[in-house]
């Protein structure tokens, strides 16, 4: 679904909260127009965002960038080995803002190999 389908939700009050996946919407850019448009229309949005990886870094970066202080619909789990190491870990059930390039962390290539299925 697109800024299009929010919308018409939207207009038709069939909404209270909006939960748009970053990973199946269209990107940060189309994630963008949603967040302003929800703020626009007084919906809330909280991303939906079961990941671990780059959708996920890619949801806290957004969630830091919204005009309003939002949640984020995760999947808690503690991981045996994550491959973005501290960067998804909850501290006072808070997610902090990865601060190094792109999306803030890459990820871990030795803990890739060793859970590799080939």
């Amino acid at each position: 679904m697109s800024v299009t389908g929010f919308r018409a939700m939207f207009d038709a009050l069939a909404v209270d909260i909006a939960q748009p996946s970053v990973t199946k919407i269209g990107g940060i850019s189309e994630m963008m127009r949603i967040a302003r448009l929800a703020q626009a229309r007084g919906v809330e949005l909280v991303p939906h965002s079961p990941y671990f990886g780059p959708g996920l870094l890619a949801t806290i970066h957004m969630a830091a960038a919204f005009a309003a202080e939002t949640m984020v619909e995760y999947s808690f789990v503690r991981l045996g080995a994550s491959p973005l190491g501290d960067a998804i870990d909850i501290a006072a059930g808070r997610l902090a803002v990865p601060a190094g390039p792109g999306l803030g962390r890459d990820p871990d290539a030795e803990i890739i190999e060793r859970y590799e299925v080939a």
